[in-house]
């Protein structure tokens, strides 16, 4: 089957030379993650919304204007220009790959989300969750996605979970993201689960103190200065039990637009099945 049965089409694009203003409207007025930025319909970057949390903290270029010294010109804080945090050049696939090559990829390169070209120009996007939601739609009509999706949780969670105390500071936080390449940390005291921190939440936490530290007024942006993993961490947790079945671990994740669910037994941690776990399976599939 081709990607683009299953792509996301349109794609929203912008201007390299637009504003990050843009990206955070289209996002926001279409839920999505990505933007592409094109020139004559060819992909020359993509900039994601944690490209945009990290520089600008989410706010919008009049949200980010300072006035410095006391009585001088005001003047933009971060960058304002898609080009400046967009990533490039872009890695594209094509309408000839199939699932499996496209989750490799994405494994590969650790990416959310991938152009699609026809004939060299851009025609659709497929993201992490583009695949996870055609999983879910292909499994009644594929015999071997119905029975990977039967599996217990069991056999596909990771048992080894990187979480920290509610106490911990958000450099900890950090640390684990950048040093194991995850995007999700569970607080917990002991083995008891107290939340969830997903790199989103981190770095629009940092991006809010970044942006409010190179501003005079502090008070005016009314943000309070995150210091621990208790204070931006998601203490309504959705989780999964080891004899679950993937298919409703699947379910809880395109229902609740959520990439991580931990796996707890009697409120006890016993592991994490997260989208990129998905995405293996898809890659192993001989048959797709």
């Amino acid at each position: 089957m081709q990607i683009i049965n299953y792509a996301t089409c349109p794609v929203r694009t912008a201007k390299a030379t637009d504003t990050i203003d843009k990206a955070i409207t289209l996002m926001e007025e279409f839920g999505i993650h990505h933007v592409v930025a094109v020139r004559d319909d060819v992909p020359v970057g993509m900039i994601s919304d944690r490209d945009i949390l990290i520089s600008t903290g989410w706010m919008l270029a009049v949200e980010r204007m300072a006035t410095i010294p006391p009585g001088g010109r005001a003047h933009l804080v971060g960058p304002s220009r898609i080009e400046q945090i967009m990533s490039s050049p872009v890695k594209c696939v094509s309408l000839d790959d199939d699932a499996r090559q496209v989750a490799r990829i994405m494994l590969e390169h650790r990416f959310g989300a991938l152009p699609i070209l026809r004939n060299g120009k851009l025609a659709a996007i497929v993201s992490q969750t583009d695949l996870l939601r055609w999983l879910g739609e292909l499994a009644p009509h594929d015999e071997s996605i119905r029975q990977m999706l039967d599996r217990q949780v069991k056999s596909v969670m990771r048992a080894h979970v990187f979480s920290v105390p509610p106490e911990a500071p958000l450099s900890d936080v950090v640390q684990l993201f950048h040093k194991h390449h995850i995007h999700h940390v569970l607080v917990a005291k002991g083995v008891e689960l107290r939340g969830i921190i997903s790199d989103r939440d981190v770095r629009r936490a940092l991006g809010w103190s970044s942006i409010r530290d190179m501003q005079e007024d502090a008070v005016a942006l009314g943000v309070r200065d995150p210091g621990t993993a208790k204070d931006v961490m998601k203490e309504k947790v959705i989780t999964a039990a080891p004899a679950d079945t993937l298919r409703s671990v699947l379910q809880k994740m395109l229902d609740r637009k959520i990439h991580a669910i931990p796996v707890t037994v009697d409120g006890r941690l016993s592991g994490i099945i997260t989208g990129t776990d998905f995405l293996r399976e898809i890659a192993h599939q001989e048959t797709l």
